[in-house]
């Protein structure tokens, strides 16, 4: 089985494809089938909250015809619930606001141990940081990823906190640690709205904290 979830708000009763039986069955098949993690399919890259598709894969899997697939498909795209980007071979549906869905907290079922769902997470932020990073991640620093999985209340401010990293160019977790930290008690959609107010100013050596030496 698939190790993630998608979390459903009862508002969505109120939404205008809600009696709509077709369509919400499809819309709600796409988040169910949307990767939680980036990936790429030959050569592409396919973002979170996107998998490819076709509509004949579609209607077999959901038991519509290839038309309702068509139609449904572009009452969903036109209320701006998701968005299409069709290649020759297949085509790559994405989720709008794919957060507001996506479960990766591991308190949210009982039917998995807990140390199995820290060490998903734990792994795809090792393989995330790694990646990026261009080296291996040393001990202290697999640790200190490890606190952050236990103790962080929303995994997005952990998402937040490393592509910030990143994106600064910076390749020492002590930053990502501090900005994590500065957004502890933070709602993180208001984080979203305010990003500059948590970056640390801290004056960081590049790789000196994971000589164990020191």
């Amino acid at each position: 089985m698939n190790e993630t979830w998608i979390k459903l708000h009862s508002k969505l009763m109120n939404w205008e494809w809600y009696q709509d039986h077709k369509t919400k069955s499809l819309f709600i098949h796409c988040l169910l089938k949307a990767n939680w993690q980036d990936g790429k399919y030959k050569g592409i890259d396919i973002p979170r909250g996107s998998f490819v598709t076709g509509r004949k894969k579609l209607s077999q899997e959901l038991g519509m015809s290839e038309q309702e697939i068509r139609t449904c498909l572009k009452k969903l795209e036109k209320s701006e619930n998701l968005t299409i980007n069709a290649t020759k071979q297949f085509s790559i549906i994405s989720i709008k606001n794919y957060n507001e869905y996506q479960q990766r907290n591991q308190r949210a079922t009982n039917e998995q141990p807990l140390s199995k769902n820290i060490d998903i997470i734990n792994n795809y932020y090792l393989n995330k940081i790694q990646e990026n990073f261009g080296r291996t991640i040393a001990p202290l620093e697999a640790d200190l990823i490890e606190s952050w999985v236990k103790e962080i209340d929303d995994t997005r401010k952990i998402d937040y906190a490393i592509n910030e990293t990143i994106t600064n160019g910076v390749r020492n977790l002590r930053y990502t640690d501090k900005i994590l930290k500065n957004i502890k008690n933070r709602n993180y959609e208001d984080l979203i709205q305010n990003p500059k107010e948590e970056e640390p100013d801290l004056d960081i050596p590049e790789y000196d904290w994971l000589n164990e030496n020191t």
